[in-house]
Protein backbone atom coordinates (compact mmCIF):
# COMPACT_ATOMS: atom_id res chain seq x y z
CA UNK A 1 0.00 0.00 0.00
CA UNK A 2 1.59 3.13 -1.18
CA UNK A 3 -0.45 5.86 0.50
CA UNK A 4 -3.72 5.97 1.93
CA UNK A 5 -6.09 3.54 4.60
CA UNK A 6 -7.39 0.10 3.70
CA UNK A 7 -9.44 -2.20 5.92
CA UNK A 8 -9.48 -5.77 5.64
CA UNK A 9 -12.43 -8.09 6.51
CA UNK A 10 -11.04 -11.67 7.63
CA UNK A 11 -13.72 -14.42 6.51
CA UNK A 12 -13.62 -14.68 10.87
CA UNK A 13 -15.07 -11.56 11.22
CA UNK A 14 -11.86 -9.41 12.19
CA UNK A 15 -11.41 -6.17 10.61
CA UNK A 16 -7.55 -4.86 10.23
CA UNK A 17 -7.38 -0.77 9.34
CA UNK A 18 -3.58 -0.51 7.42
CA UNK A 19 -2.45 3.18 6.82
CA UNK A 20 0.40 3.15 4.11
CA UNK A 21 3.21 3.65 3.22
CA UNK A 22 2.56 -0.44 4.45
CA UNK A 23 3.65 -3.58 3.35
CA UNK A 24 1.44 -6.44 4.66
CA UNK A 25 -0.37 -10.03 3.37
CA UNK A 26 -3.12 -11.70 4.61
CA UNK A 27 -2.00 -14.81 5.82
CA UNK A 28 -5.53 -16.79 6.30
CA UNK A 29 -9.16 -16.28 7.93
CA UNK A 30 -7.20 -16.12 11.16
CA UNK A 31 -3.76 -14.07 10.47
CA UNK A 32 -2.06 -11.25 9.13
CA UNK A 33 1.34 -10.45 8.63
CA UNK A 34 2.35 -6.46 8.45
CA UNK A 35 6.36 -6.10 7.11
CA UNK A 36 6.06 -2.12 7.37
CA UNK A 37 3.11 0.44 8.03
CA UNK A 38 0.37 0.78 10.69
CA UNK A 39 -2.02 -1.68 11.74
CA UNK A 40 -4.92 -1.61 13.94
CA UNK A 41 -6.85 -4.90 14.01
CA UNK A 42 -10.33 -5.19 15.66
CA UNK A 43 -11.44 -8.70 16.95
CA UNK A 44 -14.88 -10.51 17.25
CA UNK A 45 -16.07 -13.07 19.55
CA UNK A 46 -16.26 -15.05 16.40
CA UNK A 47 -12.90 -14.18 15.61
CA UNK A 48 -10.89 -14.42 18.89
CA UNK A 49 -12.68 -17.87 19.54
CA UNK A 50 -10.55 -19.71 17.48
CA UNK A 51 -7.56 -17.54 17.64
CA UNK A 52 -6.20 -14.31 15.41
CA UNK A 53 -2.59 -13.40 15.13
CA UNK A 54 -1.38 -10.03 13.80
CA UNK A 55 2.20 -10.69 13.48
CA UNK A 56 5.49 -9.01 12.41
CA UNK A 57 9.20 -9.54 12.15
CA UNK A 58 9.69 -8.56 15.59
CA UNK A 59 6.87 -9.76 17.35
CA UNK A 60 3.36 -11.17 17.17
CA UNK A 61 0.13 -10.13 18.87
CA UNK A 62 -1.83 -13.76 19.33
CA UNK A 63 -4.33 -14.27 22.18
CA UNK A 64 -6.85 -12.01 23.09
CA UNK A 65 -6.89 -8.22 23.00
CA UNK A 66 -10.32 -6.80 21.09
CA UNK A 67 -8.95 -3.89 19.65
CA UNK A 68 -5.22 -4.06 19.36
CA UNK A 69 -2.24 -1.78 17.29
CA UNK A 70 0.92 -2.40 15.56
CA UNK A 71 3.71 -0.50 14.47
CA UNK A 72 5.97 -2.58 12.24
CA UNK A 73 9.40 -0.27 11.62
CA UNK A 74 12.15 -2.93 10.25
CA UNK A 75 12.56 -5.99 10.84
CA UNK A 76 14.10 -6.07 14.41
CA UNK A 77 11.59 -3.31 15.53
CA UNK A 78 7.96 -2.36 16.16
CA UNK A 79 5.44 -1.18 18.01
CA UNK A 80 2.33 -2.92 19.74
CA UNK A 81 -0.40 -1.32 21.85
CA UNK A 82 -3.23 -2.57 22.95
CA UNK A 83 -6.60 -0.31 22.99
CA UNK A 84 -9.10 -2.62 24.59
CA UNK A 85 -8.89 -5.95 25.98
CA UNK A 86 -6.07 -8.05 27.10
CA UNK A 87 -3.87 -9.71 25.02
CA UNK A 88 -0.81 -11.73 24.67
CA UNK A 89 2.50 -10.29 23.28
CA UNK A 90 5.43 -12.78 22.03
CA UNK A 91 9.04 -12.42 20.96
CA UNK A 92 8.78 -15.50 18.45
CA UNK A 93 13.36 -15.11 17.70
CA UNK A 94 13.90 -14.69 21.50
CA UNK A 95 11.28 -17.38 22.77
CA UNK A 96 9.85 -14.85 25.30
CA UNK A 97 6.09 -13.66 25.67
CA UNK A 98 3.77 -11.42 27.92
CA UNK A 99 0.27 -9.99 29.05
CA UNK A 100 -0.21 -6.58 27.78
CA UNK A 101 -3.38 -4.56 29.62
CA UNK A 102 -5.39 -1.69 27.86
CA UNK A 103 -3.15 1.27 27.19
CA UNK A 104 0.05 -0.41 27.55
CA UNK A 105 2.27 -0.08 24.72
CA UNK A 106 5.70 -2.22 24.03
CA UNK A 107 8.52 -1.81 21.83
CA UNK A 108 10.53 -4.92 20.78
CA UNK A 109 13.99 -4.26 19.74
CA UNK A 110 15.69 -7.51 18.17
CA UNK A 111 18.77 -5.83 17.97
CA UNK A 112 19.23 -5.69 21.68
CA UNK A 113 16.89 -8.82 22.39
CA UNK A 114 14.69 -6.76 24.64
CA UNK A 115 11.08 -5.55 24.72
CA UNK A 116 10.56 -2.07 26.16
CA UNK A 117 7.67 -0.44 28.07
CA UNK A 118 7.13 2.88 26.29
CA UNK A 119 4.82 5.58 26.97
CA UNK A 120 1.34 5.01 25.76
CA UNK A 121 0.59 7.49 23.42
CA UNK A 122 -1.83 6.52 20.48
CA UNK A 123 -1.60 9.31 18.12
CA UNK A 124 0.61 6.95 15.42
CA UNK A 125 -3.08 5.29 14.98
CA UNK A 126 -5.09 8.46 14.32
CA UNK A 127 -5.51 8.27 11.28
CA UNK A 128 -6.37 4.26 11.15
CA UNK A 129 -8.06 3.96 14.33
CA UNK A 130 -11.15 6.83 12.78
CA UNK A 131 -11.21 4.64 9.48
CA UNK A 132 -11.65 1.25 11.72
CA UNK A 133 -14.03 2.62 13.88
CA UNK A 134 -16.38 3.51 10.51
CA UNK A 135 -15.50 7.20 9.94
CA UNK A 136 -14.25 7.17 6.77
CA UNK A 137 -14.50 10.70 5.72
CA UNK A 138 -16.20 14.20 7.09
CA UNK A 139 -17.18 17.62 6.70
CA UNK A 140 -15.68 19.94 8.86
CA UNK A 141 -13.46 20.23 11.79
CA UNK A 142 -13.89 16.20 13.55
CA UNK A 143 -12.12 15.21 16.75
CA UNK A 144 -11.97 11.27 17.08
CA UNK A 145 -11.07 10.72 20.24
CA UNK A 146 -8.54 7.71 20.77
CA UNK A 147 -8.88 5.31 23.67
CA UNK A 148 -7.24 6.76 26.84
CA UNK A 149 -7.48 10.36 25.50
CA UNK A 150 -8.77 13.16 27.89
CA UNK A 151 -11.68 13.64 27.06
CA UNK A 152 -12.31 18.06 26.62
CA UNK A 153 -16.30 18.90 28.29
CA UNK A 154 -17.91 20.07 25.29
CA UNK A 155 -19.92 23.47 26.60
CA UNK A 156 -22.88 23.58 27.45
CA UNK A 157 -26.35 24.82 25.77
CA UNK A 158 -25.55 28.50 25.59
CA UNK A 159 -22.12 28.12 27.25
CA UNK A 160 -20.35 28.39 23.67
CA UNK A 161 -19.72 30.68 21.08
CA UNK A 162 -21.14 30.84 17.95
CA UNK A 163 -17.20 30.49 16.89
CA UNK A 164 -17.52 26.94 17.85
CA UNK A 165 -17.18 24.54 15.14
CA UNK A 166 -14.96 21.67 16.37
CA UNK A 167 -16.83 18.48 17.68
CA UNK A 168 -15.61 15.34 19.37
CA UNK A 169 -16.39 12.02 18.87
CA UNK A 170 -15.99 9.64 22.07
Amino acid sequence: LRAGVVTVTFGSGAEMTVEGPAEFDVVGARAAFVHSGVAVLSKNAASDAGGFALRSDALDLGKGGDTVGLVANSSASAEAVVFKGDAEICLPKLGFCRDLFPQEAVRADLGREKLFDIPYNPNVFARAWGVNAGISRNTGSLAVALPGQERNSLPQAGQGSQDDKKVQLF
